[in-house]
């Protein structure tokens, strides 16, 4: 690593330091809460053709089982931190943090044995400017964001599953199923 990328990865730290929340998300001082920095989870989600292996990698994962409470971090560089919605949309985040959700659901049911239904589960990204002056910004993100997600995910897995139990994997799902042809689902703005 070159001095130049320590000195930014130091100075975006200090950046995060010195902010209200975003050290706070990163560094709970709750005793009751255990918190992982690249915390691995692998993971198996259900689909309507079998179940399908997943791994994630998440920044940051905090849980605090007294509480029931689980907060997700992710991190994000940006050259845009005051336009960061727009890296939102254009690299759909959302999508993301919904799949980390996923994961840490499947983490409290199966490894910490609990009813998620008792937890919740908060989420938020927090971004770093990579280029002038490291300011940061954090969002939370809501439900509301999420769930539309779940079922992008949802199609995402079942398809991966069906191309597994079928062993075909040189095209797409549609391609099999019909005369060759896909089906085109952009949204079109005019």
């Amino acid at each position: 690593i070159s001095q130049s990328d320590i000195n930014l990865v130091t100075n975006m730290m200090n950046s995060i330091k010195s902010q209200k929340l975003e050290y706070k998300l990163l560094y709970p001082d709750d005793t009751n809460e255990k918190w992982f920095h690249e915390f691995q989870i692998n993971w198996e989600h259900e689909t309507e053709y079998g179940n399908v292996k997943c791994k994630s990698l998440l920044d940051h994962i905090s849980f605090n089982e007294e509480e029931h409470m689980c907060t997700i971090v992710d991190l994000k560089t940006t050259v845009h931190v005051q336009n960061f919605e727009l890296s939102v949309k254009q690299y759909d985040y959302f999508r993301q943090i919904e799949y980390y959700k996923e994961a840490a659901k499947w983490y409290i049911k199966n490894i910490l044995k609990e009813d998620i239904n008792d937890w919740i589960i908060y989420c938020y990204i927090v971004a770093v400017d990579s280029i002038n002056g490291n300011s940061c910004r954090v969002f939370t993100i809501g439900s509301g964001h999420l769930v539309p997600k779940q079922m992008v995910i949802q199609h995402a897995l079942n398809e991966i599953a069906w191309h597994n139990t079928k062993n075909l994997w040189d095209q797409r799902r549609e391609y099999y199923e019909t005369d060759g042809y896909e089906y085109l689902d952009i949204e079109y703005d005019g």
